[in-house]
């Protein structure tokens, strides 16, 4: 009868030593888990930023590509006013001139009469 407590205890020992095991899996599988999802969550931030980074970048890129093509297009437009200003006075030039012929070829044959 002495081996019956005895063989009692040992199983008791062996059924505690055996849950404190799985309760330090548990809480080691627990960690782990929670590890993982901070990674996860972690991993999604930079993600996000990464992307936030990117389209900012397209954006200002879009942003510079327009103010580019402004700038361009007002370059042009001035060289437009400056040609038809020029255009203008050459006319106006000619037209002068033209007039000058005239009323010397008329004062020419004003002389002759």
């Amino acid at each position: 009868g002495a081996s019956g407590p005895a063989w009692r205890l040992r199983l008791r020992d062996l059924y505690e030593k055996a849950v404190r095991k799985s309760q330090l899996a548990f809480e080691a599988w627990n960690q782990k888990a929670m590890f993982q999802e901070e990674r996860q969550q972690r991993r999604q931030v930079t993600l996000e930023r990464r992307l936030e980074r990117m389209s900012s970048r397209a954006m200002a890129r879009e942003d510079r590509l327009a103010r580019r093509h402004l700038r361009h297009s007002a370059s042009m437009d001035i060289l437009q006013q400056k040609v038809c200003r020029l255009l203008r006075r050459w006319r106006r030039w000619q037209r002068r001139q033209t007039q000058k012929e005239e009323a010397l070829r008329q004062r020419q044959a004003a002389k002759a009469k």
